[in-house]
């Protein structure tokens, strides 16, 4: 059946992933390889953002393709030292205000879309930047575009539905959306995303920021411990640097 297609496609994608990039995440340690590429990627997110100011100012050409294709890969490679991301076989379609296809639960759903502490969000606004960045400047391609359209709806998708009030807001991306999809002369990338999620029933659903504090090691209590850590992120603020 369709479930069995999907198990096989995962673990296809996984194999694929260790033979490759995964190759460094089990040589260096899936926090080291993490640590590395955040590094690189930031370094080149600010070099990013200071020749676009230079070029505002008349005083440069701006950053190259090379450079803005670098940094999105070495924020990806963070985001995917863990391996593949189950959400990036979707169409973001499925990623409605209260379940992402199968999974209704948090955690689960944080998961789902590689989101396993506040350095992986964060990891995800930067790239949301970056591809909007890219489009914008490098030509308004219509394969940046989407890409920047996809991306930007997951911040949006994962702040407003999944941890919505835990201090993140994603307004910007929001906008971003909005007007790549004026370029692009659709509206499927927004659909859904200003739908309020259901609240959830007393004791279901969310993942309350004591979860994790249980005494007991109770099984997913890893999963319940890096979402809180995602929300405290949230209240405190989103710029702080790697965990």
């Amino acid at each position: 059946g369709s479930a069995v297609a999907v198990s096989e496609e995962i673990k296809a994608a996984r194999a694929a992933w260790e033979r490759g990039d995964g190759l460094c995440s089990a040589m260096l340690g899936e926090e080291i390889w993490e640590a590395v590429n955040w590094r690189r990627a930031i370094f080149l997110f600010s070099y990013i953002n200071a020749q676009l100011a230079r070029k505002e100012q008349g005083s440069g050409e701006g950053p190259s393709d090379d450079v803005f294709d670098e940094s999105i890969r070495c924020f990806d490679l963070m985001l995917h030292a863990q391996g593949p991301i189950a959400s990036d076989r979707d169409d973001p379609a499925i990623w409605q205000a209260d379940s992402d296809g199968q999974h209704e639960e948090e955690t689960a759903r944080m998961f789902y879309h590689g989101v396993y502490s506040s350095s992986h969000l964060r990891g995800l606004k930067f790239l949301a930047e970056l591809c909007f960045l890219k489009w914008e400047h490098k030509g308004k391609k219509r394969v940046d575009a989407e890409v920047a359209a996809v991306v930007n709806r997951k911040f949006v998708h994962v702040v407003r539905h999944i941890i919505p009030g835990a201090g993140w807001t994603a307004d910007v991306e929001y906008d971003r959306v909005l007007q790549v999809e004026k370029a692009l002369e659709t509206t499927v990338y927004s659909q859904g995303l200003d739908v309020k999620p259901t609240p959830p029933a007393a004791g279901k659903g969310k993942t309350g920021d004591g979860a994790a504090q249980s005494g007991k090691k109770k099984k997913g209590s890893k999963k319940k411990e890096a979402t809180a850590r995602a929300r405290a992120a949230g209240r405190a603020g989103a710029d702080g640097p790697l965990p």
